[in-house]
């Protein structure tokens, strides 16, 4: 009969780097943990927490002042986005329209209302904005400048938002410049 293998024999010596610091085989897949108290914070740990704390109250004041304030503008009804609707209107509206390839210094310190395309928006300042609008291949240099009881801050700020050719009205005082306007073909302009 064979002899059977003895209990010494089939529990094999551990050698020293099988068994893990906190004294635990490798592999098991349950770990001891010791019941510590937590540390303290160490100082370089506080001062790095006491830096980012600093730094987000920071980024909340700057985001806090850098917000616009929108204050209700009395213009608003002056611009602003046309239902499509109204854009195509069927109706006679009795508004005397102004085409551009009209203008001239005849019109001179006369009110007068345009339909184009925005060709060119640019803005100078947060107080002046040109556009170039274009009606069937004429040009004219539209100036938005900020005067009380005519044209806003937010009124400028809308129109420097527009996209090039979008289709807009444009209702102003035309006046003839000092010098040559080289990027239009009506050598005026409307305020």
């Amino acid at each position: 009969m064979a002899s059977e293998p003895s209990p010494e024999t089939l529990i094999s010596p551990l050698k020293l780097s099988e068994i893990d610091k906190d004294g635990s085989f490798y592999g098991d897949s349950v770990k001891k943990t010791p019941e510590e108290p937590p540390k303290s914070v160490s100082k370089k740990a506080a001062k790095k927490e006491a830096v980012k704390a600093e730094r987000l109250k920071k980024k909340q004041e700057m985001a806090a002042s850098a917000a616009p304030v929108d204050e209700a503008d009395p213009l608003a009804s002056h611009y602003g986005d046309i239902p499509l609707k109204e854009l195509q209107s069927k109706e006679i509206s009795g508004q005397a329209w102004t085409e551009v390839k009209s203008l001239s210094d005849e019109f001179k310190d006369k009110e007068i209302l345009i339909r184009g395309q925005a060709q060119t928006i640019r803005a100078v300042s947060k107080n002046m904005a040109f556009i170039v609008v274009r009606e069937r291949g004429f040009t004219v240099q539209c100036v938005f400048t900020v005067a009380p009881g005519f044209v806003s801050k937010q009124m400028v700020k809308f129109v420097t938002g527009l996209s090039r050719e979008s289709y807009i009205d444009v209702y102003g005082v035309v006046s003839v410049p000092g010098m040559e306007i080289k990027g239009t073909s009506q050598q005026l302009h409307v305020d």
